[in-house]
Parts: C-alpha cells; structure tokens; sequence
C-alpha cells in the first residue's frame, strides 16, 4: 500500500512537472510571436528594397542581353567591314553598298 501510494505520488508531481513546462512553453512561444509581430514591418521593408534591387540587375542583364540579340553582328559582317576600311572603302549602313572615302 505504500508502494502504491510513493507510485501516485510520483505520478502526479511528474504531471504537475509536465503541466508547468509546457505553460511556460506556450508563454515563450507567445511572447516570441509578439516580438517578431513587431519585427514585420523593418523586415517587409528589407524585402521590398532586396526585390527592388533584383529587379534592376535583372533589367540591366535583360537588357545587355537585348542590345546584343539585336545587334546581330556576324562574324563574317565585321570581317567584311576591317575588309572595306583597308581597302579605303566606307560601307553605307543603310543601302549596304559601298560608297568611296572622300579625298582630305
């Protein structure tokens, strides 16, 4: 019987251990949900700034990228003009012929 009774006592100062740890279990992590609440605003703000920055470096490689696609020089296109510059010739952009340099 004072078995059973040492084996009840012991049993409800563990439950007691228990019910007090997981109390200041819930106060911690509401206390934690409060402090961070007040860190949404400073933290959003980071965010939108680092968006903003990632979007500027994506346009300027977008448009590097795009000025070289419609630049569409060819290999054989500039060996074509060093070609026409030795040889004295200026090359019209427009037409595509060849127009002679003029006489300094």
């Amino acid at each position: 019987m004072a078995e059973n009774a040492l084996q009840h006592y012991a049993t409800d100062v563990v439950q007691a251990a228990l019910t007090a740890e997981r109390q200041s279990i819930a106060e911690g992590v509401i206390v934690g949900e409060i402090r961070m609440a007040r860190r949404f605003w400073p933290q959003f703000g980071i965010n939108v700034a680092a968006g903003l920055a990632s979007a500027l470096v994506f346009a300027a490689i977008l448009t590097a990228v795009a000025v070289v696609v419609l630049a569409d020089v060819s290999p054989a296109q500039i060996i074509q003009e060093r070609y026409d510059r030795r040889s004295g010739e200026v090359t019209n952009e427009e037409a595509h012929t060849p127009v002679p340099r003029q006489a300094r």
